[in-house]
């Protein structure tokens, strides 16, 4: 409980602490394309039949297949109150729908991976709702990876924003600071200097998956030219072999650009246009995919807010916080406009990848049904991406 922060005034360290019992992990070195059996307990303790889990296929192999979004939180399966705010108090009832298709994918076509740019759980203090969201999960995360990244609603607390209170951000977390979501998803932080507090963590990082390199940054850290994050950054995308993972995206709860009526979100978009988007530009990042804004939002290929040709350098932008929290609207004015957008509908993005093209759908959590498609291609391994509709 130590662990969290303002204690005496947020859920995490008061009505919301829930006992989390014991932790376990275990770091092992995997194939690629491979599938592994296992079962959590010790000796007569099994606390759980045989599973399986399977690891994304080698780049230069079967097509990478990702399931892709954001802000989607947990529900109860039966229908019962938990603290929330949305829905009436009943969780993010539309998260049930996402989990259910993806596990759909990964059951009908093959998905390897999950990736969920922040808002996770939305426990925001209230511990328990922790133990709900992993078990909602676990017919999918504990099958293929479930890569995950830290939002405003895993972070925020008092002491958090590194932008003078613009974030507005202080008692998003319910005092968790990012212990919470870190003590569950180890992986998605730098490593921690020993006796360093959980919530001054680092928490960015990057993997490969297959043909598609993922750096996962923060939002609710500064990303401003020459911070550590920045450095970060430059050094990851710098290393990329594009030869072995030719497509390169880059994730941050925030949007860059954004269709929103918040002044918070037009804050972040200008900082980062600033300061990541050259390193886009000069990388030749394919994709930056945010959340936050409750909705689906897909743009033009960027770069310093105009739309480029296919042969011009420039970056496809996507908001994905469409995956359970009740929506947000769309602004209808501004520049750049969305080339499609919807805050209708909840659901999650699915992809697939190879050495010339990336296809994306946006479908309906509830029915399955696509509601957007598009088509990327490269004309080489090292050539930016073109989009057919």
């Amino acid at each position: 409980r130590h662990d969290f922060c303002d204690t005496g005034s947020s859920p995490a360290g008061r009505q919301g602490w829930f006992e989390p019992g014991y932790f376990l992990k275990a770091e092992l070195q995997v194939l690629p394309g491979t599938t592994y059996y296992y079962k959590v307990g010790a000796d007569a303790m099994w606390m759980e039949e045989v599973q399986q889990f399977s690891t994304p296929p080698a780049p230069n192999s079967d097509p990478t297949r990702l399931i892709v979004f954001a802000d989607m939180g947990n529900a109860p399966g039966d229908d019962s109150f938990h603290h929330s705010w949305d829905f009436g108090n009943r969780g993010e009832l539309p998260s049930l729908n996402t989990t259910r298709l993806a596990q759909h994918l990964m059951d009908k076509k093959g998905a390897h991976a999950v990736v969920h740019a922040g808002d996770i759980s939305y426990a925001v203090g209230y511990l328990s709702e922790w133990d709900e969201f992993m078990h909602q999960i676990t017919p999918v995360a504990s099958r293929i990876p479930w890569m995950a990244s830290i939002g405003n609603h895993e972070m925020g607390w008092s002491m958090s924003d590194p932008f003078d209170g613009k974030l507005e951000t202080a008692s998003d977390s319910g005092g968790e600071c990012g212990v919470a979501f870190l003590k569950r998803f180890p992986y998605a932080m730098q490593p921690l200097f020993h006796g360093a507090p959980a919530h001054s963590a680092d928490a960015w990082y990057s993997f490969n998956v297959g043909s598609v390199h993922f750096a996962m940054m923060s939002s609710e850290h500064d990303f401003t030219t020459q911070s550590p994050q920045w450095k970060w950054l430059h050094l990851d995308l710098q290393s990329v072999d594009r030869s072995v993972t030719p497509w390169l995206i880059v994730t941050l709860h925030r949007a860059m650009y954004i269709q929103s009526s918040w002044s918070g979100d037009q804050f972040v978009a200008s900082l980062l246009q600033k300061h990541v988007e050259p390193l886009l530009l000069q990388f030749e990042v394919d994709f930056f995919f945010a959340g936050h804004h409750h909705s689906y939002q897909r743009f033009c290929k960027l770069n310093a807010g105009s739309c480029k040709q296919d042969a011009e350098r420039g970056v496809y932008h996507f908001v994905m916080g469409m995956a359970g929290y009740d929506h947000s609207k769309v602004e209808k004015s501004g520049s750049p406009q969305a080339e499609y957008y919807n805050d209708l509908v909840w659901g999650a993005t699915y992809w697939e990848f190879n050495h010339t093209h990336a296809t994306m759908e946006f479908l309906d959590g509830a029915t399955d049904e696509v509601v957007d498609h598009a088509v990327y291609h490269k004309s080489s391994v090292l050539a930016q991406a073109s989009i057919v509709i």
